[in-house]
């Protein structure tokens, strides 16, 4: 005897047809369907990437988001001894260091270098930059290495080598991050917003601040009334 789920597919009127190799005609050939297309970001301000998502519009601080990315790279480039890009300049450019900056660029040099920077001993306090970090725009140079030896100084925890990391990597990251102001290009953009949501904590700085915020349909909705 068969059994009743066995009767039933036999009592199909399917069943029993002839199956045709031949294409159907009569009936309207699948059309492929239409490939995803990724969210279009720009630009508010020069300071703030806005773009819509399928929960609404989500907004990003260039800064912050690109200081997560960056603190997150010089961990690990500080942690595995792997070394970031770096660009050599053809003119190296000269810088005077303040006797408590040489004092501070002493211990961390081997970090700098790890990180992109070569700057070296050019006699009395003036120093020369011979290379930086590929991304970090030339007109910028000197004031990151001033910018990121004083911020050290104020974050030395070089007894604690975790915490003399995690001090490097912030002030790296604050000074070489894209500043509140800096136009930046479509690919840029792209490449920030993909980045920030692969690092393992996307939401926040590593200074605490956040990175994004979203306004929902909910959200927007009820702002308008509807």
């Amino acid at each position: 005897d068969v059994s009743d789920d066995v009767q039933d597919l036999f009592s199909l009127p399917e069943y029993g047809k002839i199956i045709s190799l031949e294409p159907d005609l009569t009936k309207p050939e699948p059309q492929p369907e239409a490939p995803w297309v990724p969210p279009t970001f720009f630009q508010i301000a020069n300071t703030y990437i806005a773009g819509e998502d399928a929960n609404g519009l989500l907004i990003i601080d260039q800064h912050a988001a690109h200081t997560r990315i960056l603190f997150e790279q010089a961990m690990e480039s500080l942690q595995n001894n792997i070394a970031q890009d770096s660009q050599e300049l053809l003119f190296p450019e000269l810088i005077d260091l303040s006797k408590q900056e040489k004092e501070i660029f002493r211990n961390v040099d081997e970090q700098l270098r790890k990180l992109g920077f070569f700057v070296e001993p050019f006699g009395g306090d003036t120093f020369q930059i011979r290379s930086i970090p590929s991304a970090l725009p030339l007109s910028r140079a000197a004031k990151a290495v001033h910018d990121f030896l004083n911020d050290v100084d104020e974050n030395d925890t070089k007894n604690d080598m975790v915490k003399f990391q995690e001090a490097i990597a912030k002030s790296w990251a604050k000074t070489n991050a894209y500043q509140a102001g800096d136009k930046l290009k479509p690919e840029e953009i792209t490449a920030l917003v993909g980045q920030l949501m692969i690092t393992q904590e996307p939401l926040k700085s590593p200074f605490g601040n956040p990175t994004l915020m979203r306004l929902t349909l909910d959200e927007l909705s009820k702002k308008f009334r509807h």
